[in-house]
């Protein structure tokens, strides 16, 4: 969600380019459901970043991702 916000990008603008309803992507944000591989890479290519960092797996540009995958190892 912060990145998304960084981006000034809506919920219901990235839901719609996914093809999810608000709600789906809503669930998604809160972690409530998964996201499709799929629509990983679609969702990382909308913000700006790689599927890696958008799950914390690579150092990201300034989306916290790399201080998380640093507490995994």
């Amino acid at each position: 969600r912060q990145l998304r916000l960084e981006k000034q990008l809506k919920g219901s603008d990235i839901a719609a380019a996914l093809g999810l309803t608000q709600s789906s992507y809503s669930k998604l944000e809160r972690g409530e459901t998964e996201l499709k591989v799929a629509h990983v890479v679609k969702l990382a290519e909308l913000l700006g970043t790689t599927p890696a960092a958008l799950m914390g797996l690579a150092d990201g540009e300034g989306d916290g991702s790399g201080e998380r995958a640093a507490r995994l190892e």
